[in-house]
């Protein structure tokens, strides 16, 4: 009853807003996945829309899930496996990083996993030496992680899309709390410490390689082209995630008492920093950690409270 309650007080909450123009909710949040216990987080939706990945406390294991039944099946129960996974372009795999821990070191290895058998496939040795997370090539066929000072390359042969003999994107990454971004095939590079004396965090790139949205460590969160012009500051703002199109930037905003969240709503931002609308206010909720479905019609979060994953239906409103 209490749940049934907060739904309809947000629901009434939306349905009298007059005048509006931006991004809004249009309907109350729907629960997914999470009961008698269980502590899901950080969903990601799949390029197709038709599954979406999450992990559990402690970023242990991957889980999928079909939205349309609440199919759940899991592809690893690994220590960091959920830390920072990836979706293949096609949505076929999802690549991760591996985490143990032995003797005081962190000890590191890459696997992708075919989403249709459930496989899974070790790509890389065991390593010490990765510092960043893995990403997809933009033809599928090759995974890059950042090493200590260089980019490692691996060939995907499962890979069902048909590539070309080299990659002409770039790869752009975090060293040191600077952007770098890295054409693997011609090694050309270039860095950029957007506020200087500042580190960066939490970086996304957009769907078309070309823009990057990022925190300052104690700042704001901001958007730029790659190359370091019209840097854009969008205020408060954390773990951003780019909508499909490209357009506008989905983040969290929390609140904490330095030990745990007292308070977080998700929010959409313009990404040219012309406005910025409250997606869950007003739903009891503490949201985190927003993915975009595909279609850009909704977004799938975890709610802090219950540990639950929800999906909730937006739209934008114009004049």
């Amino acid at each position: 009853m209490k749940w049934l309650s907060v739904c309809l007080t947000f629901l009434v909450f939306i349905s009298f807003q007059t005048g509006f123009c931006g991004w809004e909710a249009v309907s109350a949040p729907v629960r997914l996945a999470g009961e008698d216990g269980e502590v899901y987080m950080r969903p990601i939706w799949s390029p197709a829309g038709d599954w979406i990945a999450f992990t559990q406390t402690g970023y242990r294991g991957i889980f999928i899930m079909r939205p349309e039944t609440g199919q759940i099946q899991q592809l690893s129960d690994e220590p960091g496996a959920g830390f920072g996974f990836a979706w293949s372009g096609d949505g076929n795999y999802i690549v991760s990083r591996m985490n143990r821990y032995d003797g005081g070191k962190y000890y590191h290895q890459v696997k992708t996993f075919e989403i249709a058998s459930g496989k899974s496939q070790v790509i890389s040795d065991e390593n010490i030496r990765f510092r960043g997370l893995p990403r997809w090539s933009q033809d599928n066929n090759r995974v890059y992680i950042l090493e200590r000072r260089n980019i490692r390359i691996f060939e995907i042969a499962q890979s069902t899309t048909s590539g070309t003999d080299e990659d002409t994107g770039f790869f752009t990454y975090l060293k040191y709390g600077k952007i770098v971004s890295e054409q693997p095939a011609t090694k050309r590079r270039h860095e950029i410490n957007p506020i200087e004396g500042k580190q960066c965090l939490n970086l996304a790139v957009s769907p078309d390689g070309q823009k990057v949205a990022f925190e300052i460590f104690g700042g704001n969160l901001y958007t730029m082209n790659i190359d370091g012009s019209e840097l854009i500051d969008l205020g408060k703002g954390y773990r951003p995630q780019w909508a499909p199109d490209g357009g506008d930037v989905a983040f969290m905003l929390t609140e904490d008492d330095g030990h745990v969240f007292t308070n977080a709503d998700i929010y959409i931002a313009k990404a040219d920093g012309s406005r910025r609308d409250n997606i869950t206010a007003g739903t009891g909720m503490m949201s985190l950690n927003p993915s975009w479905a595909p279609d850009q019609s909704q977004l799938v979060f975890d709610n802090y409270r219950d540990g639950a994953i929800y999906t909730i239906a937006i739209e934008y409103i114009e004049e």
